[in-house]
């Protein structure tokens, strides 16, 4: 039986072809740049890597950092210009809705040039043509198809394989031109790539590019040279600092002799920092600095054992690495291939917060050396998904998991000799060790903690611990202060119910610090609405009163406050009643009464002492805004206003500390307000007398203090093996973890 169908043909199906072409719009090419290479710092890392790749000795860059600064002023205040003259001639009319996107696409001076040299082997024109041109060019196929072609004709291990890079310059600029030149010829050949080459709306496989030569020149002259001009003003925000710090990160592995960047006239390199610990223990530092690493490896199934090189090492204390600089970074033939990234470590873990000074440097060249692209493109993250990348993870995040825990257990003893040597902490290692015997383990525990955390001596920990230790068995009270609307009179007066109070149970302690969870959620809340409101809605209200409602927020005993958006006038007053004095006179500026105000102001009084020896003043900014140098000058002024009445009206000294609190500035800020800032936050420890917090820095300690104490006091009542409640216990305990990880991810991403 014939069951095939006769299919009947008409003109239309007559038509309609079995093969088609793709084709891609000009258009393609500059956005192939623009995405993979939004900034500056990843276009030179790209054309530093094509530099190596050209056995290159050296590399010089010439960025006009302070010139590039001026232009994208100028190009703001025009722009801040316009607006203003809107709105001031459409004042009353209905606000516009449509959005503008022109300054990101405003272009700097064509004057202004970036330039990259190397003296690397360079191309003759046949070379521009084959080997530069094409796009995506697999380098290291061989004629057969397979990858074989792994090494310069230098012998280096190269670096460039997807083929994209040459159009790098796109993500930065306009007009790209490159100057390139063999060793041998006495030619060399430029080649002038811009927008109006790449971008059409026709669809095309072939794009002519304008060629020029200049000829005459001396036969050993070799190199390439590229010239990048109508700068993108967008692709210009970071600093010169952070561009270098970038590209020393991105090429750690590579040491100048034998490779030598330099941007204007400064050679980058990685120094090896004084890590306080290594690990594994084997290796020292002065090991590491010599360029020595544990040799290690992990097996993948079908596959085979992948080698690895690797060492982990903590910063000291003084020197806490931003959310984005901790964890493991994956070098690749020495070049950054992936992270920095933490992989699945879980922040509920015991010494979790050793992971703010980890650095772990993982070389796995084997990872860039197979058929097979692991690498993303953007060269942030390896390609997940696959048996080699979960393998991977599972290795080295068992590696940092053990780093941490030794790291934590190195820090203790620290801390507990240091604790044995300081008069201080003598002293309260006394009273621990004078608390009931239910309660001496879980309060030594919390007391070693702050000592590894903030170093036993700091104004922290001679803060932190009497209160935390006191808080072991004066539950009752601390949570009064939390949850109650009224102030209670003095700090002295809390303290003496503190002493007086009797032994309390763990499980009271523990409701304290997980009720304290949603003071933190909020402020982490209100953070990410200062986010999302930038620049256009001030929240300062709202972290004003919610610190005032939930002061421990800034530091655990900061339990009440004195005042808050009061005259100063009114504070004086206050603190002059407190301390008992009777008569003085209201502060005068000049004239005029000062009627400046801080936002929240603490007496803070030394246990077993009459009186208060330290007043804090808090001043708060919306998270809506970056904070500046102008913002700490104010704190300044309030500190002396209150240190002048002091010294003229009390009998004994008086210790006045600032904090200020508000957004940070970004990392790559060119404003010089917000520069001035983070020069003072970088100088500033725990014994100057302004500390600048930002509120990823104060969301985080405050989960540090109150997860370590509910650790702590967890454990204490699991080595009692209570088994009333071990259900409910288990339960908190999952919900602490999940809701740690969420606040620190937050944290993190903002």
């Amino acid at each position: 039986m014939n069951t095939e169908v006769a299919v009947q043909t008409s003109p239309e199906t007559a038509a309609r072809p079995h093969t088609m072409d793709m084709t891609f719009q000009r258009g393609m090419l500059k956005t192939l740049g623009i995405n993979l290479y939004a900034n500056i710092g990843k276009v030179l890392v790209e054309f530093i890597a094509n530099a190596y790749d050209s056995d290159a000795t050296k590399i010089d860059i010439t960025l006009p950092a302070e010139r590039i600064a001026e232009a994208r002023k100028q190009l703001s205040d025009a722009r801040k210009a316009k607006a203003a003259a809107a709105a001031a001639t459409s004042e009353g009319a209905e606000p516009a809705t449509k959005l503008s996107f022109d300054s990101l696409l405003a272009t700097l001076p064509e004057d202004i040039e970036v330039i990259i040299s190397d003296d690397g082997h360079g191309m003759n024109w046949e070379e521009v043509k084959d080997k530069f041109l094409p796009l995506n060019r697999q380098r290291r196929v061989d004629s057969k198809g397979r990858e074989t072609n792994l090494k310069s004709p230098g012998g280096r291990y190269v670096m460039g394989r997807k083929g994209v890079g040459k159009l790098a310059g796109f993500g930065a600029a306009e007009k790209v031109v490159l100057r390139t030149k063999r060793a041998g010829d006495t030619y060399a050949t430029v080649i002038t790539m811009t927008d109006s080459n790449l971008e059409h709306e026709q669809a095309q496989t072939q794009i002519e590019i304008p060629v020029s030569y200049e000829d005459g020149l001396p036969i050993e002259e070799k190199g390439t040279k590229i010239v990048l001009s109508r700068l993108k003003a967008d692709a210009f925000k970071s600093s010169a600092k952070t561009i270098s710090d970038g590209i020393a990160s991105a090429f750690f592995a590579i040491r100048p002799e034998e490779f030598r960047i330099r941007m204007n006239d400064v050679t980058i390199a990685h120094p090896i920092p004084d890590y306080e610990f290594v690990f594994p223990e084997t290796l020292t530092l002065e090991k590491i600095k010599a360029g020595e690493m544990q040799n290690d490896e992990f097996a993948v199934a079908e596959i085979g054992i992948i080698s690895f090189r690797y060492y982990i090492a903590f910063r000291k204390r003084s020197e806490h690495l931003p959310a984005g600089k901790r964890g493991a970074r994956i070098y690749c033939n020495n070049r950054l291939a992936a992270g920095p990234t933490l992989f699945n470590l879980g922040t509920g873990m015991h010494s979790f917060h050793s992971a703010d000074y980890m650095e772990c440097i993982v070389e796995a060249n084997e990872l860039d050396r197979g058929s097979v692209d692991l690498i993303s493109t953007s060269r942030t993250q390896l390609q997940e998904g696959n048996e080699i990348f979960e393998a991977l993870q599972d290795k080295i995040g068992s590696l940092m998991r053990v780093a941490i825990a030794k790291h934590g257990a190195f820090r203790e003893r620290i801390a507990n000799a240091e604790i044995d040597s300081d008069p201080k902490g003598q002293i309260i290692k006394r009273s621990v060790e004078q608390l009931p015997t239910k309660t001496r383990r879980a309060a030594t525990r919390l007391l070693t903690t702050i000592a590894a955390q903030y170093g036993v001596g700091t104004e922290a920990f001679e803060e932190l611990a009497p209160i935390i230790m006191n808080s072991v068995n004066a539950t009752e009270v601390l949570a009064k202060l939390v949850t109650s609307g009224t102030k209670p009179e003095t700090v002295t007066s809390i303290l003496s119910q503190l002493r007086d109070l009797s032994e309390i149970e763990l499980r009271d302690v523990l409701k304290l610090y997980r009720g304290r969870r949603g003071g933190i959620s909020k402020i982490q809340a209100l953070q990410k609405t200062g986010h999302e409101l930038w620049k256009k809605k001030g929240l300062e209200k709202d972290l004003h009163q919610l610190l005032k409602d939930n002061p421990w927020l800034i530091r655990p005993e900061f339990s009440t406050y004195v005042t808050s958006d009061e005259k100063i006038n009114t504070v004086a007053s206050k603190l002059a009643k407190h301390i008992e004095v009777d008569n003085f006179s209201p502060i005068i500026d000049g004239e005029e009464l000062n009627i400046t105000r801080p936002d929240l102001v603490f007496l803070m009084s030394d246990r077993g002492s009459e009186g208060p020896f330290v007043i804090k003043v808090i001043e708060l900014k919306s998270p809506t805004i970056p904070l500046t140098i102008e913002h700490y000058r104010q704190l300044e002024d309030y500190i002396l206003t209150i240190e002048r009445w002091c010294q003229s009206e009390l009998k004994r000294t008086i210790a006045v500390h600032g904090y200020l609190i508000g957004e940070m500035p970004a990392d790559n800020t060119t404003v010089k307000d917000e520069l001035a800032l983070q020069s003072k936050f970088q100088k500033s420890g725990p014994d100057s007398q302004i500390r600048v917090v930002g509120l990823t820095q104060l969301i985080n300690d405050a989960w540090n203090v109150h997860v370590d104490a509910i650790n702590a006091i967890q454990s204490e009542l699991e080595d009692e093996g209570e088994e009333e409640g071990d259900e409910t216990y288990a339960a908190a305990s999952t919900l602490d973890e999940t809701v740690t990880s969420e606040a620190v991810a937050a944290s993190n991403a903002s």
